[in-house]
């Protein structure tokens, strides 16, 4: 099974995957704190991203997941608690919202159990599985920039500022250049392993049956909705780009393969639901978005000099492309 950074082991866990905290959150009492007295047991889920991730066990009913985040993280709490609502009443698939509220000094979620399995399942399914499965998300990221911005959220340059750039640097300055699309709703971290997907029988049991739509593949569930912000849809398209392919660029070729299906589909889709969107400025937002990853891994990076080396490539690569400097030895191949 081909698996990407932001897990550590194989794993059919729900919606969310944790990051270890120095001092272990103790999931039983922050469950009571949320209003959830009836927990049987407490389980933690694989992972590191963004929270301390738990499948609870309740007397009352099905599992739920709760999410711990850490205490400087409380405004992505705020933005999840607030748009996966919002995104759920307008017919995007995510998990319910069952409880929310800072416990201590630690923000913490409780969620529904996600619908289906985490996508890099589709693995079990060969390369075909990617196609539709870039399909079905770029369909999904062009229905979630079609939705109504959730009251009170307006349009920014927030998005822009992820980068820790200064306001001078020749990167951000081009960005301002750049005539913005439409304000929409962003994600910022749609990838493979945020969606979970649900497969139909006659593809589950012919491979030959599969087809590059997503007649065979359909997205059940969109988690991890912390890095919302209203900005241009680009930069969203951008992040995911950035994110499939440096995630990917580690791990053997079948992985490689997946993703560049995956992409290229993904984007194939978009393109068809959002026909009037101009890609001139692609290239840079694929420098900003290698960008982002830099300063969203900075940690992990710091351990791992040849996924940093990748990161810092990409960086350079666009950056040429967009017309920016580069250091002379990117403009070769990636």
């Amino acid at each position: 099974m081909w698996l990407l950074r932001r897990v550590t082991a194989p794993s059919l866990a729900p919606a969310v995957i944790g990051l270890a905290m120095t001092t272990p959150p103790d999931p039983l009492a922050i469950c009571a704190e949320l209003g959830v007295t009836d927990v049987l047991r407490a389980e933690p889920l694989l992972g590191g991203a963004d929270a301390a991730l738990f499948r609870v066990e309740r007397e009352s009913g099905a599992p739920v997941v709760l999410r711990v985040f850490r205490p400087r993280q409380r405004g992505m709490a705020e933005r999840e608690a607030q748009v996966m609502p919002h995104a759920a009443a307008h017919g995007i698939p995510v998990p319910a919202v069952l409880a929310h509220g800072v416990v201590g000094e630690r923000p913490a979620m409780l969620l529904a159990w996600a619908a289906g399995e985490r996508s890099d399942g589709l693995a079990r399914f060969g390369l075909p599985a990617f196609d539709a499965l870039g399909q079905a998300a770029g369909r999904m990221l062009a229905r979630i920039h079609a939705l109504p911005l959730p009251e009170g959220w307006a349009a920014s340059v927030d998005w822009q500022r992820q980068t820790g750039l200064a306001d001078d640097a020749p990167l951000l300055c081009a960005l301002r250049q750049v005539p913005t699309e439409r304000p929409a709703l962003l994600h910022l971290d749609l990838h493979p392993l945020n969606l979970f997907t649900t497969v139909a029988d006659d593809a589950a049991h012919d491979e030959a049956a599969w087809q590059p739509d997503d007649r065979h593949v359909r997205i059940s569930a969109v988690i991890d909705w912390g890095n919302a912000v209203v900005g241009d849809l680009r930069a969203d398209l951008a992040r995911t780009l950035t994110i499939a392919w440096l995630d990917a660029a580690a791990f053997p070729a079948p992985t490689r393969q997946a993703m560049q299906r995956f992409t290229r589909h993904l984007l194939a889709a978009y393109c068809a639901a959002v026909p009037q969107i101009d890609l001139r400025p692609l290239p840079l937002l694929l420098a900003w978005a290698g960008q982002v990853e830099r300063v969203d891994l900075a940690e992990r990076l710091a351990h791992d000099p040849a996924q940093a080396r990748r990161v810092e490539r990409w960086v350079r690569w666009w950056s040429w492309h967009a017309g920016l400097p580069p250091a002379p030895d990117v403009r070769g191949s990636l």
